[in-house]
Formats: structure tokens, sequence, C-alpha cells
């Protein structure tokens, strides 16, 4: 486990992220709304109004802040590269998908081919339970299509969320908490 030094930077990482977050996000709504870029309700949205799009450019930035300051206070952050430009993927099909809407086969083909270039661009993957189950580490033929499974479906029980306002955001940084304090404590401030 690292000291309060790293955990410190970490909290400063974290935190710049959500101002970023927060000073973003408002003028994103502000031109969603000028633009007429509206998500109609369905059955599958509680809005009564329909919501302005485009929010992920407001967490894409946050995320951006976050891995950059990351990478300049932590040196053991060098290898985010390949999550900048997953990141930027995620961000484009998005954002696409908010404004022109995309079928849900393309998007799954996407995310699959991104979490897939996220793996081989970085080497990690779910390659170990440690333990949970009875199982430990396992090759990377059970590793690799486990977790683009695991990632597609993170990714879209994010975006089904997403459905009720407040929601996803508020479940993501929760997620990321709880996450990053458990990467914190097995030693790896990259991935915290």
């Amino acid at each position: 486990m690292f000291g309060f030094d790293t955990l410190f930077k970490l909290f400063c990482c974290a935190f710049l992220s959500l101002v970023a977050v927060q000073w973003v996000f408002f003028r994103i709504l502000k031109i969603a709304k000028l633009k007429h870029l509206e998500d109609v309700p369905d059955a599958r949205k509680l809005q009564k109004q329909p919501p302005p799009v485009l929010g992920g450019i407001a967490v894409f930035f946050g995320l951006m802040t976050g891995i950059i300051m990351a990478t300049i206070l932590l040196p053991q952050t060098t290898n985010l590269l390949p999550v900048m430009l997953a990141a930027m993927v995620m961000l484009y099909i998005g954002s696409i998908d908010d404004v022109l809407g995309i079928s849900a086969g393309v998007r799954a083909i996407i995310e699959a081919l991104t979490m897939a270039g996220l793996i081989y661009g970085s080497g990690m993957s779910m390659d170990s339970f440690h333990g949970l189950w009875g199982i430990g580490s396992f090759s990377w033929y059970w590793a690799v299509p486990l977790t683009v499974f695991v990632g597609v479906g993170l990714i879209n029980a994010f975006n089904m969320i997403d459905g009720v306002n407040g929601l996803s955001s508020m479940l993501c940084i929760v997620c990321s908490c709880f996450l990053g304090t458990i990467f914190y404590k097995m030693g790896d401030p990259a991935v915290a």
C-alpha cells in the first residue's frame, strides 16, 4: 500500500475531475438546449420533459482531466494512453448516438472492438478473481473474452441507467470511489 502522499495525489486528481465536469456540464447543457439536442422520452426513460443530450462530453472532459493530472502527479501512471483513446472512441460513438442514433448491434460491435483495443494496448485484462469462488488466475484465452464481455456489459448498463436524471452520475461516482479505494489498498495507484 502507498502512503498518504499518494492518497492525497489521487484525491486531488478525483477532485479536479469533479470540478472539470461541473465547469463543462452547464456549458454543454446550454448548447444542447440552444440547438434543441434533446432525448425524446420513451417507455424506458422516466423523464416527463425531453432532457438535453451530450452530457458525456462533460464526463469525458472530467475523465481526461483526472488522467492527465494522474500522469503528472503519479509517475507510475504512464500507461494510460490506451484508456484515453478508448474514452475518445466511446465519446465519439456516444455523441453520434445521442444526436443521430445508432443501432444497438453496431454500438455493441464498436464497444467490443474498443474493449479489445484497450486490452491489447494496455496489456491488462480480468485474468484473476483473486480467490473469489475459488478461482485464482486463468489464461488469456479466458481473460480477454471475459473482459470484453464485462466491459460491454458495464457500458450498456450505465447507458441504460442514464434514463433517470442524475442516477447514472451518482452511481458512477460511488463505483469510482469504491473501486478506487480497493485498487489503492491493493497497491495499484494507476488503476485507482
